[in-house]
């Protein structure tokens, strides 16, 4: 039998975005070697690239942040063109805090406010006018007028959700469509048939993974909502490579 693990990134492979031990990267590699894996994270798409480099681990990768996937070497994304989100910036501009995304090859940040700056994504660039396709765009915009965001965004037939809010304002993040777990999980599936599929995370959040899995396995460390759903617990958290421990484990009952 050969497995397709559908794997959370931070709190379960790793934590604080450390590197792998050597022993660590011996067994995952084992892994590999006849196994299949997908690491889905929110974390930003170059981010997880340059940490799989980084440990000489080759497996698929998807940021759900991002809207961005490399699967099997092909690359999956849905982006919204530069003419939509210009229309948005210019109809709400002055309710706009700011707004930071990310193109295919660049982040970027426009209505920049220097006391804002510990959201806008890492190497980022300041523009005034969106010129290319974006994969995500992140609007702050002032309580008053989110609402009104929301419906020209229903309108638009564009997917988006909130990811946090204050007193002032709202921060709304924009896709072309969800680009979530299952989805990618689905995609995953589908390319690899012949492969049962396991799913490893800590949150509650990623129940969806939990529900197109054969085996199910949830971090010591884990919330307490996930363990109880979950067919297997680590034995180490993620500061002991629990989860990659787990999956050598799973190899050895073949």
């Amino acid at each position: 039998m050969n497995y397709l693990c559908l794997m959370d990134f931070d709190g379960t492979l790793t934590n604080n975005l450390i590197d792998l031990t050597s022993d660590s990267k011996l067994l995952l590699n084992n892994f590999l070697k006849d196994n299949k894996m997908c690491i889905i994270s929110e974390e930003k798409f170059n981010t997880l690239l340059d940490w799989i480099n980084n440990n000489g681990i080759k497996c698929d990768i998807a940021s759900i942040s991002s809207s961005i996937a490399k699967i099997n070497d092909s690359y999956y994304y849905s982006s919204i063109s530069s003419i939509t989100i210009m229309d948005i910036i210019n109809k709400f501009n002055n309710s706009i805090y700011t707004t930071f995304g990310e193109a295919k090859d660049f982040s970027f940040v426009t209505h920049y406010k220097d006391r804002l700056k510990f959201f806008y994504p890492k190497n980022f660039i300041i523009k005034d006018i969106i010129d290319s396709d974006i994969l995500t765009i992140n609007i702050a915009i002032s309580n008053d007028k989110s609402d009104d965001l929301k419906k020209y965004l229903n309108e638009s037939n564009l997917y988006f959700e909130s990811i946090g809010k204050d007193k002032n304002r709202e921060i709304l993040r924009i896709k072309k469509e969800i680009f979530n777990k299952l989805k990618i999980g689905k995609i995953l599936k589908n390319i690899y048939k012949d492969y049962k599929v396991i799913a490893i995370t800590d949150s509650i959040s990623d129940l969806d993974m939990f529900k197109i899995s054969d085996i199910t396995i949830a971090m010591k460390n884990g919330d307490n909502e996930i363990k109880k759903m979950a067919q297997y617990i680590t034995e180490f958290d993620q500061e002991h490579n629990g989860a990659i421990k787990m999956l050598d484990y799973i190899c050895h009952l073949k």
